[in-house]
């Protein structure tokens, strides 16, 4: 794109030449978004009027607050988590994560949904999602985590939705978009996941097709069909325990954008 498309994304409407533009960007008059990845469709600024943006950084989690709007519902599978978690916690990191870990038994696990405002996917409106997880250690932690249909066990029958699947096949990185119609489902993007490794996984609606992200490079072609499309979704996450042992994840932040209608 030129440099007077690039100053029009950023919110200036100008008929300057280009020298004259090249010199608003040099004295740092306007930032020029980038060209790649997940975020390259971003506005530069946001304006509350015109977008709405959750953002949970989990520098505090009350789990006793599941029932009011705009807290996580915590629901358990099987046994559900060890005694005292979900919890946020500054290891591994520097930053609140919000960290899951097991109770001990296979099956064991937990559903959290946002209990705020339903995400409702329209053609032609665009929608971002982004999260970034670790796993302590080799032993991975099925998650699944994006935007879905609320349900209380969402490894038993995959709810509508468009979400990041890790561990399908221990260690992988899948995704899934689906509608009431049918599925479009990728168990392996490639990737193998590394113990105390940060990753940054997201994805992009144009209005018309999803494409993943990882570490804001894109994975796999844009999917274009069976999008939940008008279906009520909310952000989630839920973890499931695949063997009799104690097994985390941490969450940094969830984070999800779309304009208002």
């Amino acid at each position: 794109m030129s440099l007077k498309g690039d100053l029009a994304r950023a919110g200036i409407v100008t008929d300057a030449t280009k020298n004259t533009a090249a010199t608003l960007v040099r004295a740092g008059n306007v930032v020029v978004p980038p060209k790649s990845g997940l975020t390259k469709n971003l506005p530069v600024t946001f304006d509350p009027l015109a977008f709405t943006d959750l953002f949970d950084d989990f520098f505090a989690f009350d789990e006793s607050q599941g029932a009011q709007l705009g807290y996580w519902i915590t629901t358990n599978i099987a046994a559900g988590l060890d005694t005292g978690y979900p919890a946020v916690s500054s290891s591994p990191g520097p930053n609140g994560n919000l960290l899951l870990v097991t109770a001990g038994a296979s099956g064991d696990g937990i559903a959290m949904p946002y209990s705020g405002t339903p995400i409702l996917l329209a053609s032609g409106r665009q929608f971002w999602f982004m999260t970034r997880v670790l796993w302590p250690t080799s032993t991975v932690l099925p998650l699944r985590i994006g935007v879905g249909a609320s349900s209380s066990n969402p490894f038993t029958a995959d709810p509508n939705g468009i979400y990041f699947n890790f561990s399908e096949t221990q260690g992988k990185i899948g995704t899934l978009v689906k509608n009431g119609s049918g599925t479009n489902e990728t168990a392996d993007h490639g990737t193998d996941l590394v113990a105390d490794t940060y990753y940054e996984v997201g994805f992009y609606y144009d209005g018309s097709q999803v494409q993943f992200y990882l570490d804001r490079d894109e994975i796999g072609d844009p999917v274009t069909t069976f999008i939940p499309v008008g279906l009520t979704l909310t952000n989630f996450m839920s973890v499931r325990a695949t063997a009799a042992a104690n097994q985390a994840v941490a969450i940094d932040y969830v984070r999800s954008i779309t304009p208002r209608v």
